[in-house]
């Protein structure tokens, strides 16, 4: 994500509780990093990768990053979320929330049905990106790609394990969802307060 925003011209700040994580973070991408909200400044958006309590947004970090005049733009990778349902109640008229992380396969169905959709948040034929992930990997272990599954660390992120991961998604049919905050359709991306 780093990677793909610097290369679009975006300026990142990294913030995480571990010194180390950002300090790899800063040597690999050069990017500017904290450990708190409040060191962070005013920022456009806040793509949250942990749920971690050390560095969990609320109504009130809301308020104190976002720009003035403008909702805070939240794509929460996170699960459970960074920004939970409860904080997000108490500044949804200044925050633009975004489930992201997920896949969508049209014929994806949870053996309860609907039952398993309200209690993991998700729309129907919406997974978590993870499991879409394992279920791929194991359709490719079955219908004549273990060799390339088998021969690759799943333990590491890089481009050819993205690729292989992704040649299987469209194999399957896995694409990306339609915009969602806690499985309800994101009205709007304007971040304009009114």
């Amino acid at each position: 994500m780093v990677k793909t925003l610097l290369a679009m011209g975006y300026d990142i700040i990294g913030a995480g509780p571990s010194e180390d994580g950002l300090q790899k973070v800063n040597k690999m991408y050069g990017v500017q990093t904290c450990r708190t909200f409040s060191e962070m400044g005013k920022v456009d958006a806040v793509v949250a990768c942990t749920h971690s309590e050390k560095i969990r947004l609320n109504a009130e970090t809301v308020d104190f990053i976002r720009k003035d005049g403008k909702k805070l733009l939240v794509i929460d990778v996170a699960e459970p979320s960074n920004l939970t349902y409860r904080e997000f109640q108490k500044c949804k008229d200044r925050v633009v929330r975004q489930d992201a992380g997920n896949a969508y396969a049209p014929g994806l169905k949870y053996v309860l049905g609907a039952i398993s959709y309200r209690m993991f948040r998700l729309s129907r034929g919406v997974t978590f990106g993870c499991f879409a992930e394992a279920l791929a990997l194991a359709w490719a272990l079955n219908n004549g790609h273990a060799g390339d599954v088998l021969k690759r660390n799943w333990l590491e992120v890089n481009e050819n394990n993205m690729e292989f991961t992704a040649s299987l998604f469209k194999e399957l049919g896995f694409t990306i969802p339609s915009p969602r905050c806690f499985s309800r359709p994101v009205e709007s991306f304007q971040l304009d307060l009114k």
